[in-house]
């Protein structure tokens, strides 16, 4: 099996998330139509992926891992703390118990597909700086 690392180019992973929703977190969107409509370049991509993974499985999976979310008006989904420590915690705890390895400070200036003997095309090697 392989391993998984995540390489973040800033000092702290997250970072995005903790600023999102005005530091509050925008979990998601209920409706998918309202969702979709908000992203019209996007909207089939949207739409495809809330059938696969939808707004329900993602309350689903916050919920699961003790993060409690709330429904305003317009259909966003933020966490009922009003706080996206609550997130950004609940993401790296999930992943420290997952064994995903964090990587700070480094940015990944080129991608290469490995020829592996085994043609596993999965393979590929990453030019960090």
């Amino acid at each position: 099996p392989g391993s998984i690392r995540i390489l973040e180019r800033s000092a702290a992973v997250l970072r995005k998330v903790s600023i999102s929703g005005g530091g509050r977190c925008n979990v998601t969107h209920s409706p998918v139509q309202a969702l979709a409509d908000t992203y019209p370049r996007g909207a089939e991509l949207v739409a495809r992926l809330h059938q696969r993974h939808g707004p329900l499985d993602t309350v689903r999976w916050f919920e699961a891992h003790g993060v409690q979310l709330k429904t305003e008006a317009d259909g966003r989904l933020f966490p009922r703390s009003d706080s996206s420590a609550c997130v950004v915690g609940c993401l790296l705890r999930t992943a420290e118990s997952l064994g995903v390895a964090l990587s700070t400070g480094t940015h990944v200036a080129g991608v290469e597909v490995v020829d592996a003997a085994d043609g596993d095309p999965r393979r590929f090697r990453l030019a960090l700086e």
